[in-house]
């Protein structure tokens, strides 16, 4: 009985852990005729992602910075997760 819990418990984790990796390593797909939103790449670090770039300086104004270089629409990394910031200059 405990062999089969185990193996049950051994299947679940492997499940998992493979639908995870095939979920991660997908790239999302832009449909044709849609603008590429842009990243800043100049205070990118691996695994971190911007949020280096953001705790050593004022969110906002780090923000503001990217959204005058790139647009007013921007994708930045929070660690691993994407975030879109969507703002307008005025």
């Amino acid at each position: 009985m405990t062999v089969f819990i185990a193996l049950a418990i051994s299947y679940c984790i492997f499940r998992n852990a493979l639908a995870n990796f095939t979920w991660s390593t997908q790239k999302p797909t832009v449909p044709k005729g849609a603008k590429k939103i842009l990243v800043p790449t100049n205070d990118y670090t691996p695994f971190f992602g911007h949020i280096l770039a953001l705790f050593f300086k004022l969110p906002g104004a780090q923000l503001e910075k990217w959204q005058k270089e790139l647009g007013p629409t921007i994708q930045i990394n929070m660690g691993v997760k994407p975030w879109i910031i969507l703002g307008d200059h005025i």
